[in-house]
């Protein structure tokens, strides 16, 4: 699925999150899936803060990221890696976070940090 109909679908299975999306669109006259895809991983944090056990809808759209990371979408999926997972180890949640990410996700968070170091050691 598109970056659009991602979205579409995270408010589908996530109502809250509908309002940062509308704000989004207005704000920047259309969807910027890099730009928005950040507020939904602060969307995600919160909801693991504040609720325990996890919500649903949280578990929900990490479930639509899970399948979207590898679903074939080359946008999609390079949305859901650079935006989303990249730099997931530094968010005050990681700890409460990884441990619901499906293999996918945690496959995808792991070629990050596997290409750091080699990168470094190039140099």
């Amino acid at each position: 699925m598109s970056p659009a109909e991602l979205f579409e679908r995270v408010v589908q299975v996530a109502p809250a999150f509908g309002q940062s999306v509308a704000e989004h669109l207005q704000d920047n006259d259309g969807l910027l899936p890099h730009v928005l895809m950040p507020r939904l991983l602060g969307f995600i944090g919160e909801g693991l803060l504040a609720h325990e056990p996890v919500a649903a809808p949280v578990l929900g759209v990490l479930e639509l990221l899970e399948a979207e990371v590898v679903g074939g979408d080359i946008e999609t999926e390079n949305v859901i890696a650079v935006s989303f997972v990249e730099h997931l180890e530094v968010e005050p949640y990681f700890d409460r976070l990884y441990p619901l990410l499906g293999p996918n996700l945690r496959a995808a968070h792991a070629s990050f940090i596997g290409e750091r170091p080699s990168q470094q050691n190039a140099g």
